[in-house]
């Protein structure tokens, strides 16, 4: 997968994962690199708080752009979606 990530040095940028502008999904980011060795991209995804409830059911909120990225890397959704 191609990553291309953008910084301005105070909290802006765009993170692009095979061309595609993934930025609304992703909170941050670590870019790990070592010579002879693959360069590994670690994203942060934005995705609400979620909170354990004594509740026979629980709606779990994932941002539009979040499901997209997460989508987009393979992820398929509980309602096959």
């Amino acid at each position: 997968m191609r990553a291309e990530i953008e910084v301005n040095g105070i909290g802006g940028g765009r993170v692009a994962l095979d061309g595609k502008d993934v930025s609304g999904g992703v909170h941050g980011f670590t870019v790990t690199a070592a010579l002879g060795e693959v360069t590994r991209l670690e994203l942060d995804l934005s995705l609400f708080d979620v909170t354990t409830f004594d509740s026979a059911q629980t709606e779990v909120l994932i941002p539009e752009a979040t499901r997209e990225l997460l989508v987009g890397l393979g992820w398929i959704p509980p309602d096959g979606g």
